[in-house]
């Protein structure tokens, strides 16, 4: 399907068997997470913000190859997200502007009526429409919390394409997210997880958010 990108290799593998494992140290957690980012950030890029494109080299010989676009995109997370997986998204494209929403906790079905503790988008520049909203969520066992953070940023901002990327996820959580916005454009990273009787996925990664925090 054109609509969902799904990246297998075994680097990005790796990376998520580093997050799934329970003795990997805080602090390569982070840095793995963040990796990740720059996985899909590039796959991303690769994918939404290149173009053929011809150049004269320092010879003076024309050169036909991709060059990168001049695209306004801006990228929202849950708060906790913001500082791992989304900085690694960010460090792929040129000047993005970053955002998050703080749920306060809430997971799931919660966070269609729970108010926002939080929220911190971005103001853009006056008269230029917005090329790409990404919205970055590294677990999506649901996909309830990705679809307000995609609503809302959608509404405000009105970019000409949406764009909703994640790592760990459910095919519950994917189809949920077809269902709710059929025009978002999905990234994915390897293979699926069930979800138990709790919405958790499994074997899953724990409360991720926890395992970050100081």
């Amino acid at each position: 399907m054109d609509s969902i990108k799904i990246s297998t290799n075994n680097y990005g593998s790796a990376l998520l068997t580093t997050i799934r494992n329970c003795n990997t140290p805080k602090d390569e957690l982070r840095q793995s997470l963040i990796k990740i980012g720059n996985l899909i950030g590039s796959e991303i890029v690769s994918e939404e913000f290149t173009y053929m494109d011809k150049i004269n080299t320092p010879l003076q010989k024309d050169f036909l190859g991709f060059s990168f676009k001049k695209s306004n995109v801006v990228i929202v997370s849950t708060k906790d997200d913001y500082n791992f997986f989304l900085k690694g998204i960010a460090q792929c494209i040129k000047n993005p502007i970053t955002g998050y929403m703080d749920f306060s906790g809430e997971r799931g079905k919660a966070t269609y009526t729970s108010p926002v503790r939080s929220l911190v988008l971005p103001e853009t520049p006056r008269g230029q429409a917005i090329d790409a909203v990404i919205i970055a969520k590294s677990v999506l066992a649901t996909g309830c919390t990705a679809v307000t953070l995609a609503k809302s940023a959608y509404q405000k901002l009105m970019p000409n394409k949406l764009i909703i990327t994640t790592c760990f996820y459910s095919l519950s959580g994917i189809e949920e997210l077809k269902n709710e916005i059929p025009n978002c454009k999905l990234y994915l990273i390897g293979n699926p997880d069930e979800l138990d009787q709790d919405g958790m996925l499994v074997p899953g990664v724990g409360n991720l958010d926890q395992r970050l925090q100081d």
